[in-house]
């Protein structure tokens, strides 16, 4: 479901992983390669064709956004498929974002001809040379230093749209976000409103300082 903090937790992973391996580093100097984030939202790239995500996840991999990219895939799968890897070898992590929006009908370019419908019955278009079979792939490569984190709002997204992935078993591990209960929200709502209202440098929070002045 949307807005139930999918997002919010993935980034305060990755925050907590860097944390984790700078203070590890700084025990033991440079022990731990701190990992290569790729962030990218799937809105951003669908309906761009076949090698638009790949291409932008070159693009934050190594930096470079002037030049043009031939042939995205082979030069990726160099870096996340090497021959050899050793303990120095940094780690990369892939996450998609709404990666839902690549299975929309607006991006029927990522699929050949539809193959699954959502509730309402509108066509998905999703092949078996989809970008993201790919991508899923190759963390269970030899040698694989990629991970993939996808964010969905449909709990069954990969077993319905990505069903060759069960096939080959190589299936991710899926975590569901159960929508909030009245109970969350409430507690949400007043941890946003304590947060607001945090004691200033002063040791008075706003309110109690607007009501002094008022009182004045």
């Amino acid at each position: 479901s949307p807005g139930t903090g999918k997002t919010a937790v993935v980034t305060k992973t990755v925050e907590k992983i860097k944390e984790w391996v700078r203070t590890q580093n700084c025990k033991k100097k440079n022990t731990v390669p701190m990992p290569h984030i790729v962030f990218l939202n799937g809105v951003t790239v669908a309906g761009q064709g076949h090698s638009a995500i790949f291409d932008e996840v070159y693009r934050q991999f190594t930096g470079d956004y002037e030049n043009t990219i031939q042939d995205a895939v082979g030069l990726l799968e160099k870096k996340f498929l090497p021959k050899r890897r050793n303990k120095n070898t940094r780690p990369v992590v892939v996450i998609i974002d709404e990666i839902d929006a690549l299975f929309s009908k607006s991006s029927s370019s990522y699929g050949s001809r539809p193959t699954s419908h959502n509730a309402s019955g509108s066509n998905y278009h999703v092949s078996a040379q989809s970008p993201l079979y790919r991508l899923f792939e190759w963390p269970a490569r030899a040698n694989s230093i990629c991970t993939i984190v996808g964010i969905a709002n449909s709990v069954d997204l990969i077993q319905r749209l990505l069903p060759m992935l069960r096939r080959k078993k190589l299936e991710p591990t899926s975590i569901v976000f159960e929508p909030y209960d009245k109970n969350q929200i409430t507690k949400i709502l007043l941890s946003r409103l304590n947060a607001a209202l945090q004691n200033d440098d002063n040791g008075e929070s706003p309110m109690k300082e607007s009501n002094t002045k008022k009182r004045k």
